[in-house]
């Protein structure tokens, strides 16, 4: 779980330079031109294609994913690496020292080093204007907030039909779960991005412990 204590924003520098690995360089870096490279932490699994595995049977890998962006998407990056925002996700997720980020500002292609989590969190508040707008306001009254993924990125990108459907349910439930909470703070709120398959929420630490612990045993990877 995400939830920077607020305020977190420590400015960045920009000046002119266009490259992101960690800090700003002028001239670009080696490893924006690398294709995509996966890091196992520990040796994947080939995958399984007849049964959907729950969350907490997954193997935790660290993976390498590149996306192109478009014009509003890169400011929002940029944006993001000045706030601290992705650096402190990577910071909070369980690839530790491995994860990392290389943005190269004038080709607009961010790329991400993170277990598939991790990656689907940044490209939610990357991708959806809502949670972008929510992951970068300075007061969350007191909240927690969270792009949470409900499959892994894997199986979105092998069998989005399959992998979304079941994103859904996994929201269904969890919508439920969260309603039917004992304690309903003021201002909370959740969504579900039907594109990435994540739950933007913002509820109290105690919810999105409750709805991290319905994932575990939720259907989550195939």
């Amino acid at each position: 779980m995400w939830t920077p204590a607020y305020p977190v924003f420590v400015a960045v520098p920009v000046d002119s330079d266009y490259y992101y690995d960690g800090g700003w360089h002028a001239e670009p870096l080696p490893y924006v031109e690398e294709g995509e490279i996966v890091v196992p932490s520990a040796e994947e699994p080939a995958p399984e294609y007849f049964s959907v595995q729950s969350k907490g049977e997954r193997e935790l890998v660290v993976i390498t994913r590149g996306y192109d962006l478009d014009w509003w998407q890169a400011k929002r990056v940029e944006d993001l690496i000045s706030k601290q925002i992705i650096e402190s996700i990577l910071a909070g997720g369980e690839a530790g020292d491995e994860s990392r980020i290389v943005f190269d500002k004038k080709k607009q292609r961010l790329i991400i080093t993170a277990t598939p989590d991790d990656i689907m969190r940044i490209r939610t508040i990357v991708d959806d204007d809502r949670a972008y707008k929510l992951i970068t306001k300075e007061n969350l009254g007191g909240l927690a907030v969270d792009a949470v993924p409900l499959v892994d990125l894997r199986f979105v990108e092998n069998d989005p039909g399959a992998a979304l459907r079941i994103a859904a349910d996994n929201y269904s439930a969890g919508d439920e779960i969260l309603r039917s909470s004992e304690v309903s703070p003021s201002g909370r709120e959740w969504w579900f991005n039907d594109r990435i398959g994540t739950m933007t929420v913002k509820d109290s630490v105690q919810n999105l412990d409750t709805l991290y612990e319905f994932l575990e045993t939720s259907p989550y990877f195939r």
